[in-house]
C-alpha cells in the first residue's frame, strides 16, 4: 500500500473513531437513565422487535404477528420490513430491553454518520465538510424526533440511507462509475420503510425527468444507468417485494376503526 493511501485509511479511523465517541456520548445518558418513554409509533414497533425476538430464539421467521399484538396474527412483517431489525434482536439477546433499544439506537446515529460523510465525500472529495454534514446530518432535529423522541422506528431507518440515495442519482446522471449506489442506497431504505421507498422514488423519477429535459443528449446514458439500478433493486429486494405484492396488495387487507379497536400493552 503506498504512503498516500495508508495516510488516507488512517484518517477514515480517526473519523470514524470520532463518530464512535460521540455516537457513545449522544446515546449514554439515555442507557443511564434506563427509562423509555413510549409514544407515537413505540409500542407498535418494540411490539415487532420483541415478536422477531421471539422466533429468533426458537429459530424461525417472522412473518405473521402470532406472539404480540395480543396473539391476534397481525401480518406487520408484509408491509414494515424487519431485516434492518435484527442487530437490534441480537442486541436483546444480550442486554436488557431498554439498554438493547438505546445501543441498537447509537449503532444507528454511528452508521448514520459513516454514510453521510462517504456520500459528501464522493461529492466534492473534502473531508471536512464532510465530516461537518455527517455531524449535522445525524443530529438534525428531525431525525432525533424520529429515533428517540416519537420512536418512528422506519422513518428512522430510512433517513440513514437517503444521502446514499441520492450521491447515488448524482452519479446515475452524471455517468460515473459508481452508478450502483443509487440501488444500493434505494434498497436499503425499503428494507427500512417502504413509504419513504416511495417517496424517494417518486423525487427519483422526477429528478431524472428534469435532467433529461435539461440535456436531452443524456437520455440514452440515463435510461442505461436507470435500467442497470432496477435489475440491481430487483435482485437485492425481491425477498421483500414479492410478499408485499402478493400478499398485501390487493388483498383486502385494511386498517382497523381506531375508535374501537385497541390491543394491551405489556411490558
Amino acid at each position: 500500500m503506498s504512503d498516500s493511501k495508508w495516510k488516507n485509511v488512517r484518517i477514515n479511523i480517526l473519523i470514524m473513531l470520532f463518530f464512535g465517541i460521540f455516537s457513545f456520548l449522544l446515546t449514554c445518558v439515555f442507557i443511564k437513565l434506563g427509562t423509555i418513554v413510549l409514544s407515537a409509533d413505540g409500542s407498535f414497533h418494540f411490539s415487532r422487535v420483541e415478536e422477531l425476538y421471539d422466533n429468533f430464539r426458537n429459530g424461525k421467521l417472522t412473518f405473521i404477528a402470532s406472539h404480540t399484538f395480543s396473539s391476534t396474527g397481525v401480518g406487520t412483517f408484509l408491509f414494515y420490513p424487519s431485516i434492518l431489525l435484527y442487530p437490534w434482536v441480537i442486541l436483546r439477546l444480550i442486554f436488557s430491553p431498554v439498554t438493547s433499544f438505546y445501543v441498537w439506537y447509537g449503532l444507528m446515529l454511528f452508521i448514520t454518520m459513516c454514510v453521510a460523510y462517504y456520500s459528501m465525500w464522493l461529492f466534492d472529495k473534502d473531508r471536512v465538510r464532510a465530516t461537518i454534514f455527517g455531524i449535522l446530518y445525524t443530529i438534525f432535529p428531525y431525525h432525533i424526533h424520529l429515533g428517540i423522541a416519537h420512536l418512528v422506528v422506519g422513518e428512522f431507518l430510512a433517513y440513514t440511507f437517503i444521502p446514499l440515495f441520492f450521491i447515488g442519482l448524482y452519479y446515475c446522471l452524471v455517468d460515473r462509475k459508481k452508478w450502483y449506489l443509487l440501488g444500493i442506497g434505494w434498497t436499503l431504505i425499503l428494507y427500512s420503510h417502504i413509504v419513504s421507498a416511495y417517496i424517494t422514488l417518486l423525487g427519483a423519477i422526477a429528478i431524472s425527468i428534469i435532467y433529461i429535459i435539461i440535456d436531452t443528449k443524456s437520455i440514452k446514458r440515463v435510461m442505461i444507468n436507470l435500467s442497470k439500478n432496477i435489475i440491481l433493486v430487483t435482485l437485492l429486494s425481491s425477498f421483500v417485494l414479492m410478499p408485499f405484492i402478493t400478499d398485501f396488495i390487493g388483498a383486502g387487507i385494511k386498517a382497523p376503526n381506531g375508535a374501537i379497536f385497541g390491543y394491551l400493552g405489556s411490558f
